[in-house]
């Protein structure tokens, strides 16, 4: 589903910590962000903003992983 959506052009590109640059150079219209990374980038972009969902959000995801040969 998500190959098909970004195949349509609703989504550009999956990423993972290097989101920053597009968000801060406008090529990134909107993303799942860490709220201290969009405070940072705030600093030299005050165009940027940060807004929570009326219906709600995911309020933190924790996440780790374990080789399979450790």
């Amino acid at each position: 589903e998500l190959s098909k959506a970004k195949d349509s052009g609703q989504i550009k590109g999956f990423t993972g910590n290097d989101y920053t640059k597009p968000l801060a150079s406008g090529d990134t219209a909107a993303c799942f962000a860490w709220t201290g990374d969009v405070v940072q980038l705030r600093a030299d972009n005050p165009n940027l903003g940060y807004a929570l969902p009326q219906t709600g959000c995911t309020l933190w995801s924790d996440n780790f992983v374990i080789p399979a040969l450790a």
